[in-house]
């Protein structure tokens, strides 16, 4: 009889016995004990996630603040008041350019805009248009003198926030369709001498940023939103969204009734209930706390209500652990005693296993004794030998990997990026609000400097992708090399379109390697010399030819010339830092393929030569 049959019979009635019992005890301390915790814990998951909306809200005020405060924004509206009639392209682009910025940041900014005081009209307005961003012509620029805001804004003094209701957008007095929910985050716009000039808003869908926020959520949960009203602003089922701008009311306090001392004004400010929730199917807990995220008017809030099963909130009590151990404890005893002699002769192999892979782990050689047995322990004992010299064999190639990806996991830190970043930020931020004083020179040295920063947190990027494509512990497999280069063109036709270069790849052979980090290392060749023929129009060859019994691949500007010596040299000295680390990328995913690169860089001619090791066909 096997191993398994045995246990079969074996366990059970242990286990039977045992759980039964166990059972019982975790039964008598459930009710009163495991219903506070549950509803403990979902307050807490709800006081988290208040937060985490408040803070969202929060914080786009702050950007209108920031905004109206950015010296883009100030050229602007001073050269409206000083200079009506002149030119103000360029302030206008710096601004757009400003808006353009916030709206990448952030994916649930649907627009932003300015608006003048005199008529109403928008001075400028950037909003997205699909996936992308657009500024609106002069003459396409609408007048919002009527809406229901503009008043209101206009009587806040410098630094006071508008935020308005979170409803439905609407388009010439119409309710768009499809349906966007959205809130508009509005503060004034004075001029360096004082004058009223307008306002600066942005228009935030709500549905995007609900969805940022709470998105993340385990299935088994269900998140409810709504206004001071108990109006839903967010519901499982969309359709109840919104009721109130569609003719309805579909509230809060009507679904939950245990739910609404939470919206009455002057109590307290979160209330906990237990519900029956049918569309879930089971006895579930909802629990309900208010947001107040809005600084302009501290009485007006926000509901959060989320509701969660039993099964998704059960947590094991310390009371009942407590009450049970001692008891399980007893019972463990007793089965562990009987379960003692009549396992023992059946876990001796497994015990056996047990020494021998301890022994491998500290480094020792030791076999199988079980190989020949024919039942499971036999099986068992075959595969982990064949597991043991697999593992074995590839120990190198591993250690190796490891080194790789702690090396470039360093260089790739926070303490690189963020210098980086804010060198190009302090760039942009001098030539923007110097312009005037700046001479043509100097703004061009500016630009350069912003540009070099961008491509240091681009190289840093790079190697931050070389990094976690090794972390995925990838094997080497038989793949077409000339269509992983026509692959790493790809990344980059916007590029050759854009500099007219005619690429040419020539058949290239199949070979066993690491097919993303080869991609990768034509994506590096091709980037670098796009970058170092600046505007030329080029031509660029992929190739390779057969050296030593070697097939070794090409990629340069010209063809290269079968035959023709290969430098010595793998990455030029003189190259700029970013182009030597582009470089330092390639020899290291060369190597990684136990390979070698050459390369040839001199005035309008580049190559570059590599192996791959490997076999080839």
């Amino acid at each position: 009889m096997s191993i398994e049959a045995r246990l079969r019979l074996i366990g059970p009635a242990l286990v039977l016995s045992t759980a039964a019992l166990v059972g019982f005890s975790f039964y008598w301390g459930y009710r009163a004990i495991v219903m506070q915790e549950r509803l403990d814990g979902l307050a807490a998951l709800v006081e988290a996630d208040a937060g985490r909306v408040a803070l969202a809200i929060e914080a786009t005020q702050n950007d209108a603040l920031m905004l109206a405060e950015l010296p883009a924004v100030r050229n602007l509206v001073n050269a409206r008041v000083s200079r009506t009639g002149e030119d103000l392209e360029y302030e206008l682009d710096q601004a757009a350019g400003v808006f353009r910025a916030l709206l990448i940041a952030h994916a649930s900014y649907d627009q932003v805009r300015i608006i003048s005081a005199d008529d109403g009209s928008e001075v400028i307005r950037v909003h997205r248009d699909g996936a992308a961003l657009v500024r609106v012509p002069a003459d396409e620029l609408q007048p919002k003198g009527d809406s229901d805001y503009f008043d209101e804004i206009l009587r806040l003094d410098a630094g006071q926030i508008y935020v308005s209701p979170i409803s439905l957008n609407r388009e010439l007095g119409h309710i768009e369709i499809p349906h966007r929910p959205m809130v508009r985050v509005a503060t004034p716009l004075h001029s360096d001498t004082g004058e009223a000039f307008g306002f600066v808003i942005i228009n935030i869908a709500f549905d995007r940023l609900v969805t940022d926020i709470l998105g993340y959520a385990d299935e088994g949960f269900r998140y409810y939103l709504t206004n001071e009203a108990g109006d839903f602003l967010h519901h499982p089922d969309p359709s109840r969204a919104f009721g109130f701008d569609l003719g309805r009311r579909d509230l809060l306090q009507h679904d939950y009734p245990e739910l609404a001392p939470v919206l009455e004004r002057g109590r307290a400010d979160a209330a906990g209930a237990v519900a029956e929730i049918p569309s879930l199917g089971q006895t579930a807990l909802i629990y309900a706390q208010r947001i107040h995220p809005f600084v302009s008017d501290p009485e007006r809030f926000l509901t959060l209500a989320i509701a969660g099963t039993f099964d998704v909130l059960a947590a094991p009590s310390p009371a009942i652990v407590s009450r049970v151990v001692i008891v399980t404890i007893s019972m463990l005893i007793l089965a562990a005693v009987s379960a003692y002699y009549l396992t023992a002769g059946l876990v001796r192999p497994l015990k056996d296993l047990t020494a021998v892979a301890d022994r491998i782990t500290q480094g020792e050689v030791a076999s199988f004794e079980h190989v020949d047995r024919d039942d499971e322990i036999g099986k068992l004992s075959g595969a982990l030998e064949h597991m043991v010299r697999a593992l074995r064999e590839h120990r190198e190639s591993l250690t190796e990997t490891l080194r790789d990806l702690q090396h470039f996991s360093k260089l790739a830190s926070h303490d690189l990026t963020e210098p980086a970043r804010r060198v190009s930020a302090l760039a942009s931020l001098l030539a923007s609000t110097e312009q005037k004083d700046l001479s043509g020179e100097s703004r061009q040295i500016l630009s350069h400097l912003q540009a070099e920063g961008q491509n240091i947190v681009r190289q840093l990027s790079d190697i931050r992708a070389f990094a976690r494509i090794g972390e995925y512990g990838q094997f080497r497999e038989e793949a077409d090399i000339g269509e992983i280069a026509k692959r790493a063109l790809a990344i980059h036709t916007a590029r050759l379109t854009e500099r007219d270069v005619v690429p040419h790849v020539a058949p290239l052979p199949r070979a066993k390697v690491y097919a993303n980090l080869v991609e990768l290392l034509y994506g590096h060749l091709i980037q670098y010399i796009l970058d170092a023929t600046g505007d030329e129009r080029i031509e660029l060859h992929f190739g390779h030819e057969h050296r030593a019994g070697d097939d070794v691949l090409t990629i340069g500007t010209q063809a290269a010339e079968p035959g023709a010596p290969m430098p010595e040299q793998t990455i030029p000295e003189s190259e700029e830092h970013e182009s030597r680390l582009v470089l330092g990328i390639c020899q290291r995913i060369v190597e990684r393929h136990s390979g070698s690169i050459w390369s040839q860089i001199d005035s309008g001619r580049i190559r570059f030569w590599f192996t791959l090791g490997g076999s080839s066909e």
